[in-house]
């Protein structure tokens, strides 16, 4: 720790054992009553603006946030002005802050009379502010905003190409077998027409036993029906025979009637 950040440690917690207020003019934070920035050196030069803010933001809203650099190399030279909304927020920062380590560094917080956009050094550094800095990660952000939808892009292309040569294969396959079915069909009908060139050699021979196929059926039918109309007149005749005995008996009765009748008379 160095002088002057013991220094300061040393008088503000003489002030609080005094119970002396920041703001009273007996304290020695009231000659800065004016301005609300403070010094803050000794920080780690990976620190970015966004990362003090981060740091110093606990008492109290931030108005700038600027990094000395280097005017050749643009490297944080380890200390930083700070400018708080409220002036009162510079006390709070001052007795809290200093000494405090951060990133394994012992910070010094002090009042300051710097202001922004003056020339408070020697050496032309550039200036960087805090909105410059927030207008940096916004537009950091942006790009890798469209980097992630590019990214996404070549994703969906990439599975809209596989998709593409998914069903391409597939219908490749689909030809493929519909190749093979033409194929095999083409092949059983060449068999069917050797098996009925083979076979239109014996037509005649079939035709023949066809004819007599058919001339038997012919006779036998016709067999069929002579011995039914055989059976039909054997039929008849009995059911004449039967009649003619009938009306013979019926003429007989009718004589014996009248005989029996002639007879009674005498």
């Amino acid at each position: 720790m160095g002088a002057n950040t013991r220094g300061i440690a040393a008088v503000s917690e003489r002030e609080l054992e005094l119970g002396r207020l920041g703001t009273e003019p007996a304290s020695w934070h009231y000659q800065y009553r004016n301005s609300a920035c403070v010094f803050v050196g000794g920080l780690d030069k990976r620190l970015s603006e966004g990362d003090i803010a981060t740091v110093m933001s606990q008492f109290g809203d931030l108005v700038d946030v600027r990094i000395k650099r280097d005017r050749e190399t643009g490297q944080s030279k380890g200390f930083a002005f700070i400018v708080y909304r409220d002036q009162r927020s510079t006390i709070l920062a001052v007795d809290n802050f200093n000494g405090a380590k951060v990133m394994g560094r012992t910070l010094t917080v002090d009042h300051s009379e710097y202001r922004p956009g003056e020339k408070n050094d020697s050496d032309s550094e550039p200036e960087v502010t805090f909105q410059s800095y927030l207008e940096k990660e916004r537009l950091k952000y942006k790009k890798e905003l469209l980097a992630a939808a590019k990214d996404e892009r070549k994703e969906e292309k990439k599975a809209k190409k596989a998709a593409k040569k998914v069903k391409k294969q597939a219908l490749e396959a689909k030809k493929l077998r519909l190749r093979l079915m033409k194929g095999a069909a083409a092949s059983s009908s060449d068999d069917d027409s050797d098996s009925s060139s083979s076979s239109s050699s014996s037509a005649p021979a079939r035709r023949r036993r066809r004819r007599r196929d058919d001339s038997s059926d012919d006779s036998h039918r016709r067999r069929r029906e002579k011995e039914k109309k055989g059976k039909k007149d054997r039929r008849d005749d009995r059911d004449r025979d039967r009649d003619r005995r009938g009306d013979r008996r019926d003429d007989r009765d009718d004589r014996d009637r009248r005989r029996r009748r002639s007879r009674s008379r005498s």
